[in-house]
């Protein structure tokens, strides 16, 4: 990976924990992604929050970037639910799944999915879903973003200004499903819109499962970040930590 190219990264919760899409959830997990959000040469540029899952679109200098800037942010996140849950113990899984985009299309891709990602699992949503950084994502056709971000910019120009070659994104774009069903239409404007299904399965890059929510050391950050950069190159499976 190189510093143009974002990434699409998906966590999960170990199984049995509270429901996500909670209004005191959200305002806690704002808050850790907000704190996260740009550190170590990582950017945090977008996110959805789903029932036990979240997604990302990140940015890093390189892989050893992305490796800390993840683990820091996973860290975060999984405290602050510990917090509000008052409990104790693992909340993530120990791996993520992480693809490089390298092409504005997938960045497009991307942003359908990460942002319109509750429409895919049957939430009724008019407009932005507010367990998402769409509220402040400047990239809509038929809505206008608030002002004040509290995570961090797009730097790359992919993620920036490169994904607008396929057309600003509507609010009715929903994101094809993974088994390859094919592209769901805008229904309001009757195009298609773009879906992961197009580029997920091209096999360009395979997934990059990754870092452990444990603590961070020295040691382990340094390994983590070898393997990571190792797991880009060769496209082998990546188990952080061990």
């Amino acid at each position: 990976m190189t510093p143009r190219d974002p990434v699409l990264v998906t966590t999960r919760l170990m199984p049995g924990l509270p429901n996500l899409r909670r209004e005191r959830t959200l305002m806690t997990l704002r808050g850790a992604l907000s704190a996260g959000s740009e550190r170590f040469g990582f950017r945090l540029v977008e996110f959805s929050i789903q029932s036990n899952h979240l997604h990302f679109i990140v940015e890093a200098e390189n892989a050893r970037a992305i490796a800390r800037g993840m683990q820091g942010l996973l860290v975060r996140i999984a405290k602050a639910l510990n917090r509000e849950w008052d409990r104790r113990g693992k909340v993530l899984a120990d791996r993520y799944h992480a693809r490089v985009l390298r092409t504005p299309r997938e960045v497009r891709n991307a942003l359908v999915y990460v942002l319109q990602n509750a429409r895919k699992h049957g939430a009724r949503i008019l407009g932005i879903d507010a367990f998402s950084s769409g509220v402040w994502f400047e990239g809509w056709s038929d809505r206008v973003a608030r002002a004040a971000r509290p995570i961090a910019s797009a730097g790359s120009w992919l993620l920036k200004t490169g994904w607008l070659r396929g057309g600003r994104l509507s609010t009715h774009e929903e994101p094809a499903s993974k088994s390859g069903q094919g592209l769901k239409r805008d229904p309001a404007r009757g195009r298609v819109a773009h879906g992961w299904s197009r580029w997920t399965d091209a096999g360009s890059f395979g997934p990059i499962p990754g870092v452990s929510a444990g603590s961070i050391d020295r040691a382990a950050t340094r390994t983590s970040a070898l393997q990571f950069e190792r797991a880009i190159m060769l496209q082998e499976p990546l188990a952080l930590g061990s």
